[in-house]
């Protein structure tokens, strides 16, 4: 059967970032893989915990896929509803990793291709009482975190505070070019 979430005691946060403990991104580029982290709490400081995310986009359509991170007990499996959504999740329970109550795991998302737009990575921590049954289990709600897609407006936009001179005029051998007023990366 599923676990009845109890969102006062057991808590998530999942960040995508660029690398592995970096900052969280607000876009993704189409196609590229990005990390994940995980990470939970629970007050009553259970001893393992179990995990399942899924990543969509409206209208819960399957966006991009996982790869396993350094978690050995995670694989992949599709989730048969609507439509089919892959999830990666823990096979048996895992020990808490820093502390009692404290959980954490990291596994690698690719974004889907182009035109998918705002993808939603909903994630569940169940912190488990490992005795087999669902009594005395304590899941959260699903912790949803919407990440947009990097389109061509995204691009910083070039000022009109720069001039570019093109020299020798006429051109003999070589061109040569200089820019001023520009910042770095124009």
């Amino acid at each position: 059967g599923c676990h009845s979430p109890n969102t006062t005691n057991t808590t998530t946060q999942l960040v995508v970032s660029n690398t592995m403990g970096g900052p969280e991104i607000t876009k993704y580029t189409p196609g590229a893989t990005y990390y994940v982290a995980l990470t939970g709490t629970n007050s009553a400081s259970l001893p393992g915990y179990g995990f399942q995310v899924a990543a969509v986009t409206a209208g819960n359509i399957q966006a991009g896929s996982f790869i396993i991170g350094s978690i050995t007990d995670q694989h992949t499996t599709s989730f048969i509803g609507a439509g089919s959504v892959q999830l990666i999740e823990n096979k048996r329970i895992i020990p808490y990793t820093s502390g009692p109550g404290v959980y954490e795991t990291d596994f690698q998302w690719t974004a889907p291709v182009a035109g998918k737009g705002t993808v939603t990575l909903y994630s569940i921590l169940l912190a488990a009482d490992g005795d087999g049954t669902e009594a005395g289990d304590q899941a959260n709600a699903a912790t949803p975190v919407a990440i947009d897609e990097a389109g061509a407006s995204d691009v910083n936009e070039v000022g009109n505070d720069f001039a570019i001179t093109a020299y020798p005029n006429p051109v003999t051998d070589k061109l040569q070019l200089k820019m001023t007023g520009a910042s770095d990366g124009i």
